[in-house]
């Protein structure tokens, strides 16, 4: 680097105009003092013409509106005003806004670029690979490796990536705490339905790796039992414990299972009163099973109990998904790139501020509510590979025109089988070419195999299963489940789980 200390500013300026990511420039001005300093004084300069290089000109104006500071004093009708005037100039088409001229704001749009480049490189990763034939990817791929054959992104298909991932962060910070009447006014209204199919990609995305968080969560929770001293999975044939007496977490009152599983305090318990506290209570060294686990604050990973009595894991998990797919960009990426312990606490805190209503919901609203014609916008047909219109791929796998000007539902029973994998798949992104192509096409082709199609939904079924499920019939101490429970309870969870 004795070289470069040297080195007139102006050379040592023109060696920041072949940096094309705000990753690079932190590298290189960490690692070269000199460029550090010649940085700081003229930073304005070098991230405003880095970021006119790599955000695309058709997704800068979204990206410059998604990257918009939210005042946190703002609230009740004050936001109200707030977020209709900023949507109101987001779908002006004479608005026109420039990239910030103040450090900070050129900061926090560089960030937001940064994270949103790194879940794209995910998608693509991930899409590519089903496409190629591995219908179950891994959640969580760093080294991103994008299978062999698959030609590097277009810039029309990289403003189209662009553009949705700044479109859903825009719609997931500004519209929360709004219900679907309001986000469908708002902002779902104001969009072409392949422009709403693009945010779906993203959505279904952000699933995918809320799965993958929830299912590591699980998987490590399962291992803990397994591995637990003293934990064993009793026989079919032997008979289950007879329950012993259990302190709640929450109250600390004293409980044990129901012979109707329905009376009691807590839905399958029966409080026991103090006189009775330890007649069933072998201390410490009691074998417990593995259930009930309401009891022990780890209701997140509780099935659902046939009765109805409770909302458990096989329905809490799925709710907690589709709202954690709803997250704005920066929370998925901090989430997804901690380690398995800060994630852990990262959910514990996170969990109840998610929003209640998310784009399926607004979508399903839309549709049952009669305003399936596409909102205020309806297109004319496929033109090519103008990014500012749907691609092949949409107007191929849409089935008539009236279809192309219509929401796809996104959840619940509206939702064809085939739409999942076809947005995993990122059908909506791609140019022509690309959809052309072999691979491709009969890649997007597969989920009109209806045989194809329940092998998957079998397959994830399968996958699928609740922890309380997966260790049935086990048993451990009760010095080792209140570890359990010390390490993976206390979750808060949703008073209304409506999934």
């Amino acid at each position: 680097m004795a070289s470069i200390q040297h080195l007139p500013l102006e050379l040592k300026l023109n060696i920041f105009s072949y940096v094309y990511h705000p990753y690079d420039l932190h590298s290189l001005i960490s690692s070269c003092p000199e460029l550090l300093h010649a940085f700081v004084p003229n930073r304005t300069r070098i991230l405003s013409s880095l970021l006119k290089a790599v955000i695309l000109p058709g997704a800068l104006h979204h990206a410059l509106f998604a990257s918009q500071e939210i005042d946190a004093s703002v609230s009740g009708d004050s936001f109200v005003e707030y977020t209709q005037d900023l949507l109101e100039n987001y779908f002006s088409p004479d608005t026109i806004v420039d990239l910030p001229t103040d450090t900070l704001g050129l900061i926090r749009l560089s960030r937001l670029y940064s994270q949103v480049s790194r879940l794209i490189d995910g998608y693509v990763c991930q899409a590519a690979r089903r496409i190629s034939g591995d219908d179950d990817p891994p959640w969580h791929d760093p080294a991103g490796q994008i299978p062999e054959g698959f030609a590097p992104l277009s810039s029309n298909e990289r403003t189209r990536l662009q553009r949705a991932f700044f479109r859903h962060e825009l719609y997931s910070r500004q519209l929360r705490r709004y219900d679907c009447s309001e986000q469908y006014e708002l902002f779902v209204r104001r969009l072409f339905p392949w422009e709403i199919e693009e945010m779906s990609c993203v959505y279904y995305y952000f699933a995918f790796l809320a799965r993958g968080v929830f299912g590591e969560l699980e998987d490590e929770l399962v291992r803990a039992v397994t591995m637990a001293p003293g934990a064993r999975k009793m026989d079919d044939t032997e008979p289950l414990l007879l329950e012993p007496v259990v302190r709640c977490e929450r109250c600390h009152d004293q409980y044990r299972p129901s012979s109707d599983g329905l009376t009691g305090v807590g839905p399958g318990t029966v409080r026991v009163e103090d006189d009775d506290e330890g007649s069933n209570d072998g201390g410490e060294d009691q074998m417990v099973r593995f259930d009930k686990l309401h009891i022990w604050e780890l209701d997140l990973f509780e099935r659902e109990d046939e009765s109805g009595g409770r909302v458990s894991s096989g329905h809490y998990i799925p709710y907690l998904i589709c709202r954690m797919a709803a997250i704005d960009v920066g929370s998925m990426t901090h989430l997804v790139g901690a380690d398995v312990n800060e994630r852990k606490n990262i959910l514990r805190e996170g969990i109840h501020l998610l929003g209640d209503k998310t784009l399926p919901d607004t979508i399903s609203y839309a549709i049952s509510s009669r305003h399936n014609e596409g909102g205020d916008r309806t297109t004319e047909g496929w033109v090519g590979d103008d990014p500012s219109h749907y691609t092949l791929g949409y107007h191929l796998f849409t089935s008539s025109r009236w279809f192309a000007n219509s929401y796809r539902a996104m959840s619940g029973t509206h939702t064809p089988l085939m739409y999942r994998p076809r947005r995993e798949m990122g059908y909506v992104f791609w140019d022509a070419e690309r959809i052309e192509s072999p691979i491709v096409k009969e890649a997007l082709e597969r989920p009109d195999d209806k045989v194809w199609v329940r092998a998957q939904v079998k397959n994830r079924a399968r996958l699928g299963k609740s922890v309380e499920k997966r260790l049935e019939r086990f048993t451990l101490p009760r010095r080792e489940m209140a570890k359990i429970a010390a390490k993976f309870g206390g979750f808060t969870i949703p008073h209304e789980c409506e999934w």
